[in-house]
């Protein structure tokens, strides 16, 4: 299925410059890695139908810092693996949710209200994004969040069909990627190193993969530190090695 153009193109140079100031991981890249960072962000504007909420104006820097943001995923794996992703809400700041949805265990169900960044919602649904938080997070990875990360990940974990912490994998290799989340997900992070992920990584499989996700692209270093089964699958997964970059 091609995707139909959803906006105007933006040029090369307005895009290396928003890159440069609101992008802090794509200066850690490799001349093959940033070429291929320029193409999947421009594939993205190209493809994905951009809508603005809330008086937030649909600028290209904030177009084109959340799609680089969540081009960096995919840098090895291409676009196609976004193919649920047909459109990015993004409005200007949090939003406050009430309402019951699932808790913390299987077969739980939780109802207090949660101040929310971003959301995916299941097949085509679309994406919404607070550009505020995402902008902060992208300038600022060495806080271990990038919320645009977070849910373009569940976006991929939903691309088999389900959203389990599985994401699309060989059929030999999902009983390894289950028993590896498992493992990890019994592991408390006090386990002998200093916490890499956060609380919310336990909330279910889905989050778990979703929540690793940012800390492999945010603090890849100190999670093949103190997860590296962890990271070694996630580095198998998105065929990067973050933590080897400078």
């Amino acid at each position: 299925m091609r995707w139909r153009r959803r906006a105007a193109a933006v040029e090369p140079e307005a895009i290396d410059a928003i890159l440069a100031a609101n992008v802090a991981l794509a200066a850690g890249l490799g001349a093959d890695e940033r070429a291929a960072l320029d193409e999947r962000t421009a594939e993205l504007l190209d493809l994905v139908r951009w809508e603005a909420v809330g008086g937030l104006e649909l600028t290209d820097e904030v177009r084109v810092t959340i799609a680089a943001n969540a081009a960096l995923p995919v840098l090895a794996l291409g676009t196609g693996v976004y193919r649920q992703v047909r459109s990015v809400i993004v409005r200007p700041t949090v939003v406050r949710s009430t309402g019951w949805r699932a808790g913390p265990a299987a077969g739980t169900v939780a109802d207090d209200p949660m101040l929310t960044s971003g959301v995916a919602l299941s097949e085509t649904g679309p994406l919404a994004i607070s550009w505020d938080v995402a902008l902060a997070e992208s300038r600022e990875p060495r806080y271990g969040q990038n919320v645009v990360i977070h849910e373009f990940a569940h976006k991929i974990d939903m691309s088999d069909g389900y959203a389990d912490g599985v994401p699309p994998l060989p059929r030999a290799s999902i009983e390894t990627w289950t028993r590896m989340m498992r493992d990890e997900r019994g592991r408390d992070e006090g386990d002998g190193h200093e916490p890499v992920l956060r609380d919310y990584a336990w909330e279910n499989d889905a989050e778990f993969f979703a929540v690793a996700t940012e800390a492999f692209f945010c603090l890849p270093a100190r999670l093949a530190h103190g997860r590296p089964e962890l990271y070694d699958a996630l580095r198998a997964f998105y065929r990067q090695d973050p933590a080897r970059r400078g």
